[in-house]
């Protein structure tokens, strides 16, 4: 099996494998990785993962680079890097914000807490305004 180079990301997070059918229209199904390097990405296609959810403090030009010239399809935020990129043809879905619904407690200890129904569809309406072709996860 291929060595992975650690990332920070990884260190906290750990690997997560998620599985996730895009589209009645998708060619192939999305084993995917969580918040990787995309260091990693010919590593992780050689073990059969093709696809890249989030990518920390990005998507960057690099990010996007390199999991383009590595084959991956990637799930991520939607920034200007990523709408005007070059190889955002593998830019499979955006990533709407997750968890809304932390709870009160724990959340606003830690600096985040329930979203309002209402940022969420706001949010998710400039997200789908800048972008129509794209699902948003």
């Amino acid at each position: 099996m291929p060595r992975l180079k650690q990332s920070k990301p990884a260190l906290l997070l750990g690997f997560v494998v998620v599985a996730l059918h895009i589209s009645a229209g998708a060619t192939q199904f999305p084993i995917s990785v969580w918040l990787q390097n995309p260091t990693n990405a010919a590593a992780y296609h050689a073990m059969g993962i093709n696809t890249y959810v989030g990518l920390w403090q990005g998507p960057t030009d690099r990010q996007l680079g390199e999991l383009h010239e590595a084959g991956m399809q990637i799930i991520c935020r939607q920034n200007q890097i990523a709408l005007q990129h070059p190889a955002t043809t593998n830019i499979i879905a955006w990533m709407h914000d997750d968890e809304p619904d932390h709870s009160p407690s724990r959340g606003v200890r830690l600096g985040f807490g329930p979203i309002a129904p209402q940022v969420i569809e706001a949010d998710y309406r400039k997200l789908r305004t800048r972008n129509p072709t794209r699902p948003i996860f």
